[in-house]
């Protein structure tokens, strides 16, 4: 009977060995393509910018706290906090899971083949740009109906001219 059990253990084995080496492959790639798109530049610069943005309350705070030695300590203390929980070590996991989860070892594959050829390249050098002059056409566009929005909205609000 023991004889059995390790017989059906070494099969079990063998057949998750295949399966463990996909996920570690699928895994691989999906690491590979954010390298290509500088998954952890971006994800720090996100992270900066949140850290600028949160930390911005502590300036408004020292200008009329009772103790500002206690503000710049509460600063440095989250400081920390943001850049330990968004440090790319810590994030990278959720970031791979992330990816695997979308896309299956075929596409991941075929996006990178697509990544690495001249108009992958050409793409992702002028991404940034794509998305400034994306963003000035929403805002040209935003400039012309806002007004008429605000019109549209005042018509409908009763005065209070009580």
């Amino acid at each position: 009977m023991r004889k059995v059990i390790v017989a059906l253990f070494c099969l079990l084995l063998a057949g998750a060995a295949p399966a463990l080496a996909d996920e570690a492959h699928h895994r691989q790639l999906a690491m590979e393509l954010m390298e290509l798109h500088h998954a952890q530049q971006m994800v720090e610069q996100a992270a900066e910018q949140l850290k600028g943005r949160l930390l911005s309350r502590f300036a408004e705070l020292s200008a009329t706290a009772p103790d500002p030695g206690a503000v710049k300590q509460g600063r440095d203390q989250a400081a920390a906090l943001i850049e330990q929980e968004f440090a790319w070590d810590n994030l990278k996991a959720d970031y791979v899971d992330m990816y695997v989860s979308f896309f299956t070892e075929e596409e991941l594959q075929a996006i990178l083949d697509f990544t690495k050829s001249p108009a992958g390249r050409k793409l992702q050098d002028v991404t940034p740009a794509l998305l400034m002059k994306s963003q000035a056409i929403g805002q040209q566009h935003s400039k012309k109906v806002i007004p008429e929005v605000s019109k549209i909205i005042e018509g409908l609000t009763p005065d209070k001219k009580e």
